[in-house]
C-alpha cells in the first residue's frame, strides 16, 4: 500500500543557488528521503540523493533564501519493499487522483482561508491545511508573530506521464485445474497447477499437497478514475440563523424548538465549537422532547456511530434501543485538545432523526473523526438537549433552521439574510455551507455499525442572546 510520510526530525541549512542540503540531528538515510520533496518556509525542492543522515543533494539549486538550522518538512512515499522505487515515481499522480484525500501532518484545517485567522497567534512551525474542491494547500507559521504565515504550498502536482505497460499475466487457460476456492489435497497429481478463480491465487502440487499459493494472476488495483463534473446547484430554500450563545459549566444545553417548528421550520443545524467537558473522557449524548423541554424521552432511541483515527484503525458501535443518542466520541480535558461538532436534526410528524459529525484533535496531535446517526419514533418532537456522560459541558453554539419546502444545495448564509443581532453571532463563527436533500432522502453519511451504553445528566442554566430566543431552562434532573 502506498502512503505519504512526513519527515521533520532536526533542522536543516541551505545556501541560495546551491544543491547542498545539510542537516543537524536529522535522519536522512534512516528515513530514506531520497526522491522526497523538501519544504522550507514555503519553498520546495526535490531531493536527488542522500549521502548520510545529515547530508543530501537537491535536484536543482535552492531557489529560496539562505537558511540556517531551519525547520523543514520532507514528504516522501513508501510502499512494500518490492515496489518502493515504482511507488516514488507514481507519488505525484496518486495524490492528484485521490480526490482531495490528504496524507500529511497538520495542526489544524479549514475549508476557507478565513478559518486560518483563528490560529494567527500560534507558535512558529504551526501548520494549517486549507482543504477545498479536492485540493490541499499547506501554510506554516514562519515565526511566533501574529499572522506571520508562509506562502501556501499546494500538495498536488501535475499529472505525470503514463507509465510503461506491465508484463502480461499468466494465461488462465494454462492451468491443469481450476476452482472457486483453494484446492483440496485429494485432487490432482504432483506437478499439476491450480487456479483459484475467486482471488486469482495459483498453486503447484508437490509431495501430495498443494500447500500455500505460489503466486497470483491478479494484478495491482488500478488508479482511481478522474473525478466527474460538479452537479448543478439545487434550488435555494428558506433558511435562517435562529439563535446562538455560550454554555459554560452547564449540566445540559437545552434548545426549545417549538416556536420555530410552529413558524414552519422542520430541519435544524446546531454547530458547537470549542466543546470542553469537565470530566476527562466524557462523551456527549442527546435526547428529544415532545413538550417543549418540560421532560425528555428516556427510551426507544436507535443510534449508531462510526469513528476513524487518522493513522489508526476505525471502529463503530451503537444500540437498537437506548435511553439517549450518542453524539460524539470521548473528549479529553488536556491543554490543546478541542472538539468541533455539526449536528443536523430532522423533525417530522412521527419521528425525529439526528446526524452528527465530530472533529476531535487530542493533546498528542491525533485527529479523530466520528459520524453518528440516531432516531426516535415519537410524534410531534419540538425540543432537545445535549449533555455529557460525566460532569458539565462548556461550548459556544449556533442554531440554524430550514423550512423544508425546497432543496438546499451548496448555499451559504449571507449578511443580507440575517438580522443585526444574528449577524454578529454568525460572523464570530464564520460561514457554514449548508447542503441537504429533500424530505424523502437522508442527508449523506457513511455506513455505520452498532453499540450501546447509558447515561443521565443534570441541567443548569447558560447564557444566550438571540433575535428569536430559544428557551434554555434550569432543571435539577431529566425525566425519562
Amino acid at each position: 500500500m502506498t502512503s505519504l510520510i512526513v519527515e521533520k526530525t532536526g533542522t536543516v541549512s541551505l545556501t541560495a543557488g546551491s544543491k547542498v542540503l545539510s542537516g543537524t540531528l536529522t535522519a536522512f538515510s534512516a528515513a530514506a528521503v531520497s526522491g522526497g520533496m523538501l519544504i522550507v518556509d514555503g519553498v520546495s525542492a526535490a531531493i536527488a540523493s542522500v549521502e548520510s543522515d545529515t547530508a543530501a543533494t537537491l535536484e536543482q539549486n535552492w531557489a529560496g533564501e539562505n537558511a540556517t538550522d531551519a525547520d523543514y518538512v520532507i514528504m516522501r512515499s513508501t510502499a512494500e519493499a518490492a515496489r518502493l522505487t515504482n511507488a516514488q515515481d507514481k507519488l505525484s499522480d496518486l495524490i492528484a487522483q485521490l480526490e482531495g484525500q490528504v496524507f500529511f501532518n497538520y495542526d489544524a484545517f479549514g475549508e476557507a482561508l478565513a478559518d486560518r485567522d483563528a490560529f494567527d497567534d500560534e507558535a512558529k512551525g504551526f501548520k494549517f491545511a486549507l482543504i477545498s474542491d479536492g485540493d490541499a494547500v499547506l501554510y506554516v507559521k514562519a515565526s511566533a508573530s501574529s499572522a506571520d504565515w508562509t506562502d501556501g504550498v499546494t500538495i498536488r502536482g501535475d499529472k505525470g506521464d503514463t507509465g510503461a505497460t506491465g508484463p502480461a499475466g499468466e494465461d488462465g487457460q494454462a492451468f491443469d485445474r481450476k476452482g472457486a476456492g483453494a484446492p483440496d489435497d485429494g485432487d490432482g497429481s504432483n506437478g499439476e497447477t491450480y487456479l483459484n478463480t475467486v482471488n486469482g491465487d495459483t498453486y503447484v502440487k508437490a509431495a501430495g499437497t498443494w500447500g500455500a499459493p505460489t503466486g497470483s494472476i491478479k494484478g495491482d488495483q488500478g488508479i482511481q478514475g478522474v473525478k466527474g463534473d460538479k452537479g448543478d446547484t439545487g434550488q435555494v430554500g428558506t433558511e435562517a440563523l435562529l439563535d446562538s450563545g455560550t454554555a459554560t459549566g452547564a449540566g445540559a444545553l437545552e434548545l426549545d424548538l417549538s416556536t420555530y417548528v410552529a413558524a414552519g421550520y422542520d430541519r435544524f443545524r446546531v454547530v458547537l465549537r470549542g466543546l470542553t467537558p469537565s470530566v476527562d473522557g466524557a462523551f456527549m449524548g442527546a435526547q428529544f422532547s415532545a413538550n417543549g423541554g418540560s421532560s425528555y424521552e428516556g427510551a426507544g432511541y436507535v443510534h449508531a456511530y462510526e469513528r476513524g483515527i487518522v493513522g489508526g484503525s476505525p471502529d463503530s458501535g451503537g444500540s437498537a434501543s437506548d435511553s439517549y443518542m450518542r453524539v460524539t466520541t470521548a473528549i479529553g480535558t488536556d491543554a490543546g485538545e478541542f472538539a468541533e461538532i455539526t449536528i443536523d436534526i430532522d423533525l417530522t410528524a412521527t419521528r425525529g432523526t439526528m446526524e452528527a459529525r465530530t472533529l476531535l484533535k487530542s493533546d498528542t496531535g491525533a485527529v479523530i473523526l466520528m459520524r453518528a446517526q440516531g432516531r426516535l419514533a415519537v410524534a410531534d418532537l419540538n425540543a432537545l438537549q445535549f449533555f455529557m456522560s460525566g460532569g458539565t459541558i462548556t461550548s459556544s453554539w449556533v442554531l440554524f433552521g430550514f423550512d423544508g419546502t425546497t432543496v438546499v444545495g451548496d448555499e451559504t448564509l449571507t449578511d443580507a439574510k440575517l438580522s443585526p443581532t444574528a449577524r454578529v453571532s454568525y460572523a464570530a463563527f464564520g460561514a457554514f455551507p449548508i447542503a441537504r436533500k429533500s424530505r424523502p432522502q437522508r442527508w449523506a453519511m457513511t455506513s455505520i455499525g452498532w453499540a450501546a451504553s447509558a447515561m443521565r445528566r443534570r441541567a443548569t442554566p447558560m447564557a444566550t442572546s438571540s433575535p428569536i430566543p430559544a428557551r434554555l431552562r434550569s432543571r435539577r434532573a431529566m425525566r425519562g
